[in-house]
């Protein structure tokens, strides 16, 4: 090997020291990055290019190496202690001292909302990624939302890197018609009328009601139409208290989906 490739060592926490064998050339970005325990680095003078942030974080970091050497210009220009080795260069290639752990397994991903009202727009709720316990910084994984527009079921899928590249989880949520809603419903002669809130997404609403607060024997009136808010209802029964409630409902790919009832609300026919 004559490269320490971008990224290699990306937030070793366990990495304290290391010797960088006279085999290699190039110390590519980030290659230690936020290793944030590490202290001494021995650079052989080989190495005559190292990337940016390659030892980005690392507060309390010593390079070591030779004396007019690439890694002694580097140290001074970015304000890291070094020190000058005296004794002999080494012949045979020194292997690290410390070998990084990489974490492999699962994520659990939990998400702020398991049901997400539709809005037409994508939806993105927030989550939380933990590795056996530990709340994990967004640097070290990836989120892609699958399907996340349209009335279904969305799958979150998260993809390690840096540390926990080795590491992925998933979880899902619904995306589901707004719960209906009633905004006025008034008493006639023999009839009810009532108004709701329009429901963004939705193919029309569905109307039940009933002489029962549990809705037993409930008769059900289909408004089509994603704009209609109002209906009156005729030929009930006079001095009979009536309850009504609301939901809309889509027709999507032959499939009809339908959204929650809304509060019901009882109103005395005249």
């Amino acid at each position: 090997m004559k490269e320490i490739g971008a990224e290699t060592f990306y937030g070793c926490s366990s990495l304290k020291s290391i010797v960088i064998p006279n085999t290699m050339t190039v110390i590519y970005y980030a290659a230690f990055y936020e290793c944030d325990s590490l202290e001494n680095i021995i650079i052989p003078d080989t190495v005559t290019a190292i990337g940016q942030k390659a030892f980005y974080n690392c507060k309390n970091l010593t390079i070591s190496g030779y004396a007019g050497s690439y890694a002694q210009s580097y140290a001074k220009q970015h304000n890291i202690p070094f020190v000058i080795l005296t004794d002999p260069k080494p012949t045979a290639t020194p292997k690290p001292t410390a070998t990084p752990v990489i974490p492999t397994g699962k994520f659990t991903v939990k998400l702020s909302s398991f049901t997400v009202a539709y809005n037409g727009k994508t939806q993105t709720p927030s989550i939380t990624v933990t590795y056996k316990g530990k709340k994990l910084s967004n640097k070290y994984y990836t989120v892609k939302y699958t399907n996340n527009k349209n009335i279904g079921t969305v799958t979150v899928t998260v993809t390690g890197k840096g540390t926990y590249k080795k590491c992925s989880g998933k979880a899902t949520f619904k995306i589901v018609l707004r719960t209906g809603a009633i905004s006025s419903l008034k008493a006639g002669k023999k009839y009810i009328t009532l108004n709701w809130k329009t429901i963004t997404g939705s193919t029309g609403y569905q109307i039940q009601y009933s002489t029962s607060k549990n809705f037993a024997k409930a008769k059900t009136v289909k408004i089509a139409g994603a704009k209609k808010h109002s209906t009156t209802i005729k030929k009930l029964t006079s001095k009979k208290t009536y309850y009504v409630r609301v939901r809309a409902y889509r027709i999507a790919n032959r499939k009809t989906v339908y959204g929650s009832w809304s509060g019901s609300k009882k109103v005395v026919v005249k």
